[in-house]
């Protein structure tokens, strides 16, 4: 479509679809024209890989992170983060800033993942009748 710019994931799509067909397959399947495909091809607009990896700003969980949320966690795997977030405005106000309660549910969620308990998985069973005629 002209006008439009292609995102990274059509660049991704394309690129994938690219290994096992032509260039024109390729580029429908990621909803391109065969000129950006071509375009692609030669190299010349690549995805962005260099994706900053570092900090825009201070992390605002800093000083209460280690010493506070951590041992919380680790004391009790039901509480929630709106828990913890409550817990943290009533007794820790001089430390920690309400505005920030989004970013304590994004490290709640990571930290959980990696160092949280694990879930217990559950095989559902499907039992087929049968019916036995003679």
């Amino acid at each position: 479509m002209p006008g439009t710019r292609i995102t990274d994931q059509q660049v991704t799509i394309y690129m994938k679809h690219r290994k096992r067909n032509s260039q024109v397959i390729a580029a429908a399947k990621a909803g391109i024209s065969e000129r950006s495909a071509r375009r692609i091809d030669k190299l010349d607009e690549q995805p962005l890989s260099n994706k900053r990896q570092w900090r825009t700003r201070i992390d605002p969980l800093e000083s209460i992170w280690d010493s506070i949320v951590v041992p919380l966690l680790q004391g009790d795997a039901t509480l929630t983060p709106v828990g913890i977030f409550d817990h943290l405005c009533e007794f820790h106000t001089d430390k920690f800033n309400p505005s920030s309660r989004r970013t304590l549910e994004r490290r709640i969620h990571k930290w959980r993942a990696l160092y949280g308990s694990s879930k217990e998985v559950v095989f559902l069973q499907t039992h087929e009748y049968r019916c036995l005629s003679n």
